[in-house]
């Protein structure tokens, strides 16, 4: 799983995600966790060049990162 955040996100709280990363951890999830400083929009946009880098890496075989 990659998940990334805002860390000034006004909608989705970074505490919440952060809690959401701990319990894929928790859970044995080979998990990704990346926050970018920007906002809630914005960082959707921040993410979108390593979403897409970590898409192409599963595809092509490659191991996926934990930072658990």
């Amino acid at each position: 799983v990659l998940q990334y955040h805002a860390s000034t996100d006004e909608i989705v709280n970074t505490p919440q995600g952060d809690a959401l990363h701990r319990s894929y951890c928790a859970a044995g999830v080979t998990e990704q966790w990346n926050t970018y400083i920007s906002d809630h929009l914005s960082g959707i946009f921040a993410g979108n060049a390593d979403a897409g880098k970590w898409i192409k890496d599963r595809f092509a075989g490659k191991t996926a990162p934990s930072n658990c």
